[in-house]
């Protein structure tokens, strides 16, 4: 016969004491006690609670109603246990319904959303920034690009090279991009040691998250990123930005007048001065 496991048994000790657990479970309990020494004292324990006070002046009768006295006040720990956990359930969804109905902190619709914060932090601090990567929707701003509409004929032209290329191209491109950025800061002593979610709140279709993060160096930086179902927007992170690079920037605005180097925003990180 295969080995109970001791916290099965345990917890079948009670329903064992007070008779009311079925034939074959209470076969079970008794083969299991006469092998194993450290149940057989935890059930000598619920023994010793259960028998009456040796005092001769006590009937039959009286001794009986205090092993009664004493079961009803195991229930009454075990109910105050389960109305302690209910209690905290009910606070907690309360929290969460709050927090839904104003759009800001953790709710019901934004849990999926922070586990995908908290993976992209993580990988991030780990160094693992090829999946860092993953988590950005780079699938979802190719299709914007090639999708949009563009008033000047030079650009609508390059963004059907773009599209030609495909996207098997573009997200090979927007990956070596964001591998340069994160080796650069590296390289610069801005590599990222800690970074971590301080607000949640809604925007749009999507959320947007304010990360505090700590460079090796010391510094404290500050990030704000937009997130919805699909990923990060990648345009959302500024110096880390995948999409904001000369490959992608300079093939959209070849032969035009535009300075494609200004949409590549910010190249440092946002400081927090104490």
């Amino acid at each position: 016969m295969k080995k109970i496991d001791c916290d099965v048994i345990t917890d079948l000790l009670p329903l064992y004491l007070d008779e009311c657990c079925t034939d074959a479970s209470k076969n079970m309990v008794e083969e299991h006690l006469q092998e194993c020494e450290e149940c057989k004292k935890i059930y000598c324990t619920y023994i010793e609670e259960l028998e009456p006070e040796e005092e001769t002046s006590f009937s039959p009768e009286i001794a009986e109603i205090k092993v009664e006295y004493r079961r009803l006040k195991r229930w009454k720990r075990r109910g105050l246990g389960v109305a302690t956990l209910c209690v905290c359930l009910a606070v907690l969804v309360t929290f969460l319904g709050i927090n839904q109905y104003r759009g800001d902190g953790i709710s019901f619709v934004n849990i999926g959303t922070i586990i995908q914060v908290h993976q992209f932090t993580k990988a991030i601090e780990d160094g693992n920034y090829e999946k860092a990567y993953q988590y950005f929707d780079i699938e979802g701003e190719y299709q914007d690009l090639i999708e949009g509409e563009y008033e000047e004929a030079t650009i609508a032209s390059n963004v059907a090279d773009i599209e030609e290329k495909g996207f098997a191209w573009y997200n090979q491109v927007c990956l070596d991009s964001f591998l340069a950025k994160i080796e650069t800061l590296n390289l610069e002593g801005e590599k990222i040691a800690e970074l971590s979610r301080y607000y949640i709140t809604s925007a749009g279709e999507g959320w947007q998250v304010g990360l505090h993060g700590q460079l090796e160096n010391g510094q404290i930086i500050r990030l704000e990123i937009m997130i919805d179902k699909a990923g990060i927007n990648p345009r959302s992170v500024d110096v880390l930005s995948p999409t904001f690079n000369a490959q992608i920037l300079g093939t959209i605005y070849a032969g035009t007048d535009v300075n494609w180097e200004t949409p590549l925003g910010n190249e440092d990180f946002v400081y927090v001065t104490e």
